[in-house]
């Protein structure tokens, strides 16, 4: 019941959080348009994925699962960015404890092309479902920039 709780308070953080913030960033918002292609480099090393995104929202897709994710973008279009937010994904397994989860991307971006990396995970060294398995996700991938 706890981890529930906890999890729903998360949950309506992230979304006040998002929305008390989007006002300022309205007009930066939806405004970077990605695709790419790249391979975990960890825990599923070798696995291929892709991703299409108009960041804050991204879609990212590896071997039979996907999820949809939402960053709060953080740095310049050009150079060095981040986002932080989280992401819902279809199927739990050893990789993805839960289907709500932390998103973390870091990219470094010329005018079209930005060499990226995103961490999937729940947070289980954290307190969050310690009972469900979690080696999470590590993305390098390479993104064009189609907007």
């Amino acid at each position: 019941m706890f981890h529930r709780r906890l999890r729903l308070a998360l949950i309506a953080f992230t979304a006040l959080w998002l929305l008390s913030v989007g006002g300022a960033h309205a007009g930066e918002w939806f405004q970077d348009g990605r695709i790419g292609a790249g391979i975990d480099l960890i825990h599923e090393r070798g696995t291929p994925m892709v991703s299409a995104a108009l960041y804050p929202a991204s879609l990212m897709a590896w071997n039979d699962n996907f999820g949809v994710g939402l960053t709060y973008p953080i740095g310049p279009r050009v150079g060095w960015n981040a986002g932080l937010g989280g992401i819902l994904v279809r199927r739990e397994d050893g990789n993805v404890g839960t289907r709500l989860n932390f998103l973390l991307r870091l990219s470094y971006c010329g005018e079209k092309l930005c060499l990226s990396f995103a961490h999937i995970s729940h947070g289980s060294g954290i307190g969050i479902r310690d009972d469900a398995a979690n080696s999470g996700l590590n993305f390098l991938f390479l993104e064009y920039r189609y907007r």
